[in-house]
């Protein structure tokens, strides 16, 4: 845990790579507005201790942009996930690469391949063909 103020930074986005010894390295975001002090938290995480990281996403029609109800298969887990009304789906996983088939009735399906890293919030937004 520990502090730091950098000083002197124009306004607009900034990123910000922090990094420790033993620890996972994080890359962090924020928006810096001018004469406002921005406060940026964060939390380090030994790289002996795996984090779980956060897939999350939603399923549309390509035709439109409208929810789809579908099923997520992540395969190298034997998981499958049901997509709610909204298209919208979430799940912890551990890092590492998967292969994820959507399937839905009246689209056709479609299998991707999705990698993520330990302690990860990562999008995956999938737009289905309607047959």
């Amino acid at each position: 845990r520990g502090t730091f103020l950098v000083d002197k930074l124009m306004p607009g986005p900034k990123s910000f790579v922090i990094s420790s010894n033993g620890y996972v390295t994080l890359e962090e975001g924020v928006t810096v507005a001018e004469g406002v002090t921005t406060d940026l938290s964060f939390t380090m995480h030994p790289i002996d201790k795996r984090l779980p990281s956060t897939l999350s996403g939603h399923v549309r029609s390509a035709r439109g942009g409208a929810p789809v109800r579908a099923f997520l298969e992540i395969v190298e887990q034997k998981r499958r996930l049901v997509v709610d009304e909204n298209g919208a789906f979430s799940t912890q996983i551990d890092g590492g690469t998967y292969t994820i088939k959507i399937r839905a009735a009246d689209f056709i399906s479609q299998t991707k391949l999705v990698t993520v890293r330990d302690g990860d919030q990562a999008i995956f937004n999938v737009d289905l063909i309607p047959k």
